[in-house]
């Protein structure tokens, strides 16, 4: 029987050979991301936190959300359900994810570092219907222990498959029509950057997703910043 690790991976490989099939787009290094997956700053324990069962909110990708979980094996199961009403009708999304540590190693005195990986399945819904899976692999280096008082920094390359439909349109003065397109296979790739700030059983995390563009520059987080704060329920 295959381990948490081992089943991580092959889904890796899974979007990676998705993706490059994929144009380019401006907002990621690859591709394009729907947003089913990317809402919430990564999991405390694909960064070092021994705390499986946790109860968290985050705001991003212009949403509101509610995740939890408890241990399942070396890692934690995590639920999210997440809305954001807008307009005359209403954006919302479900996913379900797994995240686990999968190597530590003390650099200098008390600043560790951590190796990790977070596997998330979502839909969502905004008019546009768009579902999605996403690896994330986080390398950070923390000052203390994750679980307890800590100050954390983590990268957080990313790969995406998804299966959603685009508005199609272009510029003109006037008499333009946007349609939406049928639903089509893509994905995305790119390097998230964030950091997390922990003390007792509650933690405070931001993350960009995004942090490089098609031409390896820097972006500024802007909208898709997100921010999460979760509290501890235990072991």
């Amino acid at each position: 029987m295959w381990c948490a690790s081992r089943v991580l991976a092959t889904l890796g490989v899974a979007g990676i050979v998705t993706l490059s099939r994929r144009e380019v787009a401006a907002a990621q290094l690859a591709g394009s991301r729907s947003g089913a997956v990317s809402f919430a700053p990564t999991d405390q324990v694909a960064l070092g936190d021994s705390s499986h069962k946790s109860l968290g909110l985050a705001i991003g990708s212009a949403i509101y959300s509610l995740g939890g979980g408890t241990g399942i094996g070396k890692g934690a199961l995590r639920a999210y359900l997440g809305t954001l009403p807008i307009g005359y009708g209403a954006r919302w999304l479900a996913a379900l994810g797994y995240a686990q540590t999968l190597a530590t190693r003390t650099l200098i005195g008390p600043v560790r570092a951590s190796l990790g990986a977070q596997a998330t399945a979502g839909f969502r819904y905004e008019g546009v219907d768009a579902g999605a899976f996403g690896l994330t692999t986080p390398l950070g280096a923390t000052l203390g222990a994750p679980s307890s008082a800590s100050l954390g920094f983590y990268l957080a390359p990313y790969v995406e498959t998804n299966l959603m439909r685009r508005w199609v349109g272009s510029y003109c003065p006037q008499g333009c029509r946007h349609y939406l397109a049928g639903a089509s296979l893509s994905g995305a790739a790119g390097t998230g950057f964030g950091v997390r700030l922990s003390a007792s059983r509650i933690s405070l995390s931001a993350m960009a997703p995004d942090m490089l563009d098609k031409g390896s520059r820097l972006r500024r987080p802007g909208d898709d910043l997100s921010i999460g704060l979760t509290i501890r329920l235990g072991r």
